[in-house]
């Protein structure tokens, strides 16, 4: 996701207390600008501030033990805050840009898009160290499918496969489309991303050949930004057009208007890796379930932090 200089809330969706999706969850997000994450309930549309933040937040991921971590875009940094005490602290700092991020399967790292500098870099989280596992292009989703396999945006207008160790291409599908947020929905077994001009496309992993279709009646609103899935049919999408929570329904081809979040950007996994206590890695299964030895090789964290958190007004 791209910044533009707008009140921004990364969106990060949370858990189902439950641990099951529900058309209805609870969400975190991340207001850019006005400094803040905040909790949002989509049934009811109450938004409640959980902190001020000491940077511009921009992607937010659960880690194992149910505190955030997120993107700081205007210090360069990846921090995390503790959920029970609330306390933030810096995990890395240096980058130019950060935006979008992804919870290895292992759990111990992260991979970051520290976009201005043109790379992905993989975080250690244990060690708070970096290493570089792309570059050379313009980052901002990232996303694993349900078998590992790892996806990210480059360049507004390709989704690529890498290899998770060494970033080595894999295969590419070209989609000019200004593109921003990647998700993986094993309800589906499809990939989705959105264009900040317009709409949603679906992917197919499995294909042979990578292919963007534009999924129906999912274009209209303008400025989608970051992408989630409740696996259970559902995505939801934060519009930087009119700071508000879309839901699409993938059985009914059907765009629903949602919560209004001040400054909305991007969202968080509800299900799988990087989702909150109950649904996540903290919680239920994480989406990937042949990880333990693909996550052996997963020592960096991708830095590439042009975030393309997207200011509407200004594209910067």
């Amino acid at each position: 996701m791209f910044h533009r200089l707008r009140p921004g809330i990364a969106l990060v969706c949370l858990f189902a207390v439950t641990g099951s999706a529900r058309a209805n969850p609870i969400l975190y997000a991340t207001s850019l600008e006005g400094q803040q994450i905040v909790r949002v309930d989509v049934g009811t549309n109450a938004v409640t501030v959980v902190a001020n933040t000491p940077a511009q937040a921009d992607s937010l991921v659960f880690n194992t033990a149910g505190n955030l971590i997120y993107t700081g875009i205007n210090t360069g940094t990846l921090r995390l805050l503790n959920l029970s005490t609330l306390s933030d602290t810096t995990i890395i700092s240096g980058l130019n840009g950060p935006r979008d991020l992804a919870l290895e399967p292992s759990g111990n790292s992260v991979l970051v898009s520290d976009t201005q500098n043109g790379r992905i870099l993989r975080v250690n989280l244990a060690t708070n160290t970096a290493t570089p596992l792309l570059t050379g292009a313009f980052p901002d989703g990232i996303a694993f499918d349900s078998t590992g396999r790892l996806y990210v945006v480059l360049n507004r207008n390709e989704v690529r496969e890498i290899n998770p160790t060494t970033g080595a291409f894999i295969r590419s599908v070209f989609i000019a489309a200004d593109l921003d947020g990647l998700t993986f929905d094993p309800f589906t077994n499809r990939l989705y991303v959105t264009s900040f001009n317009n709409g949603i496309y679906g992917i197919n992993p499995t294909a042979a050949i990578l292919t963007g279709t534009f999924l129906p009646n999912s274009g209209g609103v303008g400025g989608f930004d970051g992408i989630t899935t409740d696996s259970a049919g559902n995505l939801f999408i934060a519009a930087r057009s009119n700071f508000r929570i879309y839901q699409y329904n993938l059985a009914g081809a059907t765009l629903t208007q949602r919560t209004f979040v001040n400054g909305l950007d991007d969202l968080a996994p509800l299900t799988g890796l990087g989702a909150g206590p109950g649904a996540g890695p903290a919680g239920a299964v994480p989406e990937p379930t042949t990880i333990a030895v693909f996550a052996l090789g997963l020592v960096g964290v991708v830095g590439y932090t042009v975030r393309r958190r997207k200011l509407i007004a200004v594209r910067v």
